[in-house]
């Protein structure tokens, strides 16, 4: 049984006593979150160099070769990922035509099952200890904590891995919840197994054996502290069932794999996405130890406070964590596990992305819904935060009028009409509601009304984001992308472009020609990013295209077996015509 002191602690006056919703206003709130956080302004930004640019790509020659199995792009094997992504996007693509951030729109829907699912956890966990109304509240608040953490947002609007694999984590915790005593005492074993074993392969076709080993151990240390949940796991129907949902997800792909004799892939698929990454730093991703915490911090901003809270809380409660078994408590410890045990195993990891730990940010919003009181001084924390930033918005409006932003506010005001009067009034609004939810109310109704207005305050910022997003497309994204597709239309006898400085993966489906991410003066690297045969014709074309900064671009003329004819410029990126006057050795 629940232990009693948590039971009456669980059943105190709540913080979101004068927030209670029913299950339609919930229903609606969240749809709205949803819309305005994942669907409003997902196309603004052209596909963002370099990680998106180059999943769209690979899509996009999937799609166009009809290779279902192998991802390749730019005539070279792209062994590091797994497909769904991919087929996703050609799904959607098919249906209506390939334009490639329409690729965003899986993504979005991810983070909105997401946020679904957590809202479905989150009620079934609370609804036996808290009254109806407090109980679609916390439900409420948990789904929007995640919609408007800052993570949740922008892996929902671009088109990568890393959000269906946090799906597929949340999913199959979710099923571990119904199916074992997770969140509710009414256990079914067999759909949970059956669930779970579903959802890890959907995550092992998202981004590997990460899906299948990440909610697993999280499964396993959190059956391990409760006997009722670790006897039901280890029925063999259940492991049966389990492994039978896993086969029949990932075995049609990896027997296509083995049948069309792709052990290139397999090698690399093994060897550099896991072994390599998981032993040693790759591609330059080192980090620090504690890398993660200020990551994870940043990625559920401005929430982090009421995190630390809850946290806090729930240590408090840790002798009896082995008494609970299912209901609020139960889900908080799940909750816990999830969180700190996802942050030590990806830390152990050597190659850290701040990416890596989306999985973990539904284990936040849940630990803050679910926690048994918010205390005032968080909320006010909170508050700090989105009035900073709030305030900060409505300084650099001001400093637009009195043209002190350069470039970025002339394409500001050359926006659309009304994108100033709806920043100027998103940005006044966000404030007063900041600071209503942090210092207006006193007494009974107070929490949940500093709550209104923190959420309030959230919206209203995240409503301002595609306007503030659309000068750097003018002034970053579209001079690349136009001359992109000016070296496709004036290549002449150059069959190959060269791309000097930053990566731009996103000028390869634009320009369609053979690309190459480096200068034509330097040797091959050891591991080239494009095809053989590019390769080999690297030092002996005698005419090609390069695109890159204007003082990289000149830079290569100063060489005296090179010559260079600037074809278009944009802003400071560069077109040119390149002349090899002898070939290179």
């Amino acid at each position: 049984m629940l232990n009693q002191t948590s039971r009456r602690e669980s059943r105190r006056p709540s913080t979101l006593e004068a927030a209670a919703l029913g299950p339609w206003a919930t229903g609606l709130w969240l749809a709205l979150v949803c819309g305005l956080a994942f669907f409003h302004g997902l196309f603004t930004l052209a596909p963002l160099d370099k990680t998106e640019a180059l999943q769209i790509g690979i899509a996009e020659t999937m799609l166009r070769h009809k290779a279902w199995i192998v991802p390749a792009w730019n005539g070279h094997l792209y062994a590091d990922k797994p497909p769904l992504p991919y087929w996703l996007a050609e799904l959607v693509w098919s249906r209506f035509g390939l334009n490639p951030v329409l690729a965003r729109i899986p993504a979005a829907l991810a983070a909105t099952a997401g946020v679904a699912s957590l809202t479905w956890l989150t009620h079934r966990g609370c609804r036996q200890d808290l009254p109806a109304r407090e109980t679609w509240a916390r439900t409420a608040l948990a789904g929007t904590l995640l919609a408007f953490s800052p993570g949740w947002i922008a892996f929902g609007h671009t088109a990568v891995h890393d959000i269906y694999l946090a799906l597929a984590v949340l999913l199959a915790l979710g099923g571990y919840a119904l199916g074992f005593g997770g969140a509710s005492q009414r256990n079914r074993p067999l759909l949970g197994a059956l669930w779970i074993g579903l959802c890890c392969g959907f995550g092992f076709l998202a981004k590997g054996l990460l899906g299948i080993g990440l909610p697993l151990l999280i499964i396993a240390v959190d059956a391990a502290v409760h006997p009722a949940s670790r006897r039901l796991l280890l029925r063999p129907g259940c492991l049966a069932l389990f492994s039978a949902a896993l086969l029949a997800v990932v075995t049609p792909w990896a027997e296509a794999l083995i049948s069309g004799h792709h052990l290139a892939y397999i090698q690399g698929f093994l060897g550099f996405s896991h072994l390599q990454r998981a032993t040693r730093a790759v591609d330059g991703h080192a980090q620090p130890l504690l890398f993660y915490l200020p990551v994870l911090l940043g990625l559920i901003w401005p929430w982090w406070p009421l995190l630390l809270s809850a946290l806090g809380q729930l240590w408090q409660r840790r002798r009896h964590w082995r008494q609970a078994e299912g209901g609020i408590e139960r889900l908080q410890q799940l909750a816990a596990v999830w969180l700190l045990l996802g942050l030590a195993l990806f830390t152990a990891i050597p190659t850290k992305l701040p990416g890596y730990v989306l999985p973990l940010l539904p284990a936040a919003a849940l630990l803050i819904a679910t926690a048994p009181r918010h205390p005032t001084w968080c909320l006010r924390l909170v508050s700090l935060q989105l009035g900073l930033v709030s305030a900060a918005l409505m300084v650099g409006l001001i400093s637009l009028r009195l043209g002190q932003l350069g470039s970025y506010g002339q394409a500001l005001q050359a926006a659309p009409g009304g994108t100033m009067l709806w920043l100027a009034g998103g940005g006044g609004l966000a404030l007063l509601a900041a600071l209503y939810g942090g210092w207006s109310h006193r007494g009974p109704q107070a929490p949940g009304r500093r709550w209104l207005g923190l959420l309030s305050s959230m919206l209203l910022l995240v409503s301002c984001l595609p306007a503030l997003a659309r000068p750097y497309r003018q002034l970053e994204q579209q001079p690349v992308l136009e001359l992109a597709r000016a070296a496709h239309r004036r290549h002449g006898k150059a069959d190959v472009l060269f791309v000097l400085g930053r990566p731009r993966y996103s000028v390869v489906a634009d320009a369609e020609l053979d690309t190459i991410f480096g200068s034509p003066l330097n040797a091959p690297s050891a591991k080239p990013m494009s095809s053989l045969a590019n390769w080999k014709r690297h030092g002996h074309d005698q005419e090609a295209l390069v695109l890159g900064s204007c003082p990289s671009v000149e830079a290569l003329g100063e060489n005296p077996s090179l010559g260079i004819t600037l074809l278009e410029q944009r802003r400071s990126t560069c077109l040119a015509r390149l002349h090899r006057k002898s070939p290179k050795p």
